[in-house]
């Protein structure tokens, strides 16, 4: 066999893909649960040691850096589309090819756009920044743009992987970063504050970075050591398609920041680290359900051309979310009281707050994911941007009102609201594309499965909330966690999820 029909030889076919869903997701599920669990120890050190007006500093400057992503142009979600198309036909040069442009058309404009935008920033931290902490904020700056270059490039090679079906070892490789990076942050703050925090973060991205390329250059050998190719035909094929996102993207990026900013501005700088530390929590554990789904995407991307191929994925998927991400949500919900003692050494009412609110929030939204996963598989960019435009545009417009007159729990409700709201877009296309009309998923399976796991999750949140709310005792709260988090597990066992991930987990044995 010659060079060319190796490579041109399909590396998975489509079945193959599937047969590699259970892997991918359980290594997905492992390095979110070791992010979740690093999460919980760096926060709760960092909350002793600086104290929550400094984590408030810090997520704020963070979060405001991170609006520069949209600088990756949707390049992310695209790569992982395309390099599933093209190796699912059997075409492992072009996948190559899209890859390696996707990077060379980011990095260096990207990187120019960095060091003008450098004193712009510097001097306009002043704005979302209270004058006392001024000086720390400048610190960390270049930290964190430096941070978010090797950020973007690293999400792209990550979504080629995703793409190439090795979530595994994207997973693997995110773990080790995971490792080494929070035992260093530890001590680097002890030593050197929030500039070493910052600094070690750069150090962890260019770790990860380097690593994801390798794995990359293994999956696609047409890679050379670097990325300095450049495909104008390539370009034309993927620049339609990114662009669209990214017109979503210029939204979606304001959505967290913005309601950070929101808080620091007219709530002060604890709500914001309150609500950063419950959505820290909340972001990890929707991971969980986030990456074994997403582990369908390199299927959607393959066959979302077959209306019945399809709709079969997308049903699987929503009955794995339902039965499966439902429950671990409402679980996290009714453990924020618990985790507050454990993390902040108290009952913490503003943190548990939030943290109501957002976990309930993202268990609503939990429930669009396949759909949204088909869009994007679909190439349904129309439909996703007005999503997000729904989404984006409700949350400043209701957030603002609620920030002004002090509100900061009404702001990260207003956040949720948007959400779903936006969410409602993204399903009804799905239903249209499957041709599923109302009366066929309601006499459906998937649906009378849905529909028994929501309203018992529901009785079980909403009697929780209350003694929650009734008791401030701790043995009182510890046993209402153990109890309903029990009731949530049983829930989950005995849902039809359970035989898709035994399925899958003996197809990736």
């Amino acid at each position: 066999m010659s060079y060319t029909e190796a490579v041109m030889e399909p590396r998975e076919k489509p079945a193959e893909f599937r047969r590699n869903v259970g892997r991918n997701a359980k290594w997905s599920i492992l390095q979110t649960v070791i992010s979740a669990l690093s999460v919980f120890v760096l926060y709760k050190y960092l909350y002793s040691y600086l104290g929550p007006e400094q984590l408030g500093l810090w997520a704020v400057v963070v979060a405001s850096v991170s609006l520069g992503r949209l600088a990756e142009l949707g390049f992310s979600t695209t790569i992982l589309r395309y390099v599933s198309m093209h190796l699912a036909s059997g075409d492992r040069v072009r996948a190559a090819r899209i890859l390696e442009t996707g990077l060379v058309s980011i990095g260096a404009p990207f990187a120019l756009a960095l060091a003008v935008f450098y004193p712009i920033a510097d001097q306009a931290i002043r704005y979302v920044v209270p004058a006392s902490n001024l000086g720390i904020g400048r610190e960390v700056l270049p930290y964190a743009l430096a941070t978010l270059w090797f950020g973007v490039m690293g999400s792209i090679l990550q979504s080629a992987l995703d793409g190439c079906g090795r979530m595994d070892v994207k997973s693997r490789i995110l773990v080790i970063g995971i490792l080494l990076y929070v035992p260093a942050a530890i001590f680097v703050v002890r030593h050197w504050g929030i500039g070493g925090l910052a600094a070690c973060q750069l150090l962890q991205s260019i770790l990860v970075t380097v690593l994801v390329w390798g794995a990359a250059r293994h999956e696609l050998p047409c890679l050379k050591w670097a990325p300095l190719a450049w495909d104008k035909t390539c370009f034309r094929e993927i620049i339609g398609y990114a662009a669209g996102l990214q017109l979503g993207n210029l939204l979606l990026m304001l959505f967290e920041p913005a309601t950070k900013i929101l808080l620091g501005r007219y709530c002060g700088l604890s709500e914001v680290a309150y609500f950063e530390m419950a959505n820290q929590v909340v972001s990890r554990v929707r991971a969980l359900i986030t990456s074994s789904i997403q582990a369908y995407l390199p299927v959607l991307a393959s066959s979302a051309t077959n209306t019945n191929s399809a709709r079969q994925v997308v049903g699987e998927a929503m009955t794995f979310t339902a039965g499966i991400g439902l429950p671990v949500m409402a679980a996290l919900v009714v453990s924020y009281p618990v985790i507050s003692i454990l993390w902040i050494g108290r009952l913490q009412m503003g943190f548990i707050t939030y943290g109501w609110i957002l976990g309930i929030g993202w268990l609503t939204a939990t429930l669009a994911m396949p759909a949204y996963y088909y869009c994007v598989g679909a190439g349904r960019v129309r439909t996703i941007l007005l999503s997000q435009v729904l989404t984006v545009g409700l949350n400043g417009l209701l957030g603002f009102g609620a920030a002004v007159l002090g509100l900061g729990h009404w702001v990260a409700m207003t956040m949720m609201v948007s959400l779903a709201i936006g969410n409602l877009a993204i399903a009804r296309q799905t239903l249209i594309d499957l041709k599923v009309t109302s009366r066929q998923i309601l006499q459906s399976a998937v649906a009378r499965s849905v529909i028994k796991t929501v309203g018992m999750t529901v009785l079980v949140l909403i009697f929780n909330v209350c003694v929650s709310v009734a008791s401030s005792q701790e043995n009182y709260l510890y046993a209402n966690f153990v109890v309903h988090a029990l009731i949530l597990l049983l829930i989950a066992y005995l849902s039809e999820a359970r035989g898709i991930i035994a399925t899958r987990y003996r197809r990736s044995g």
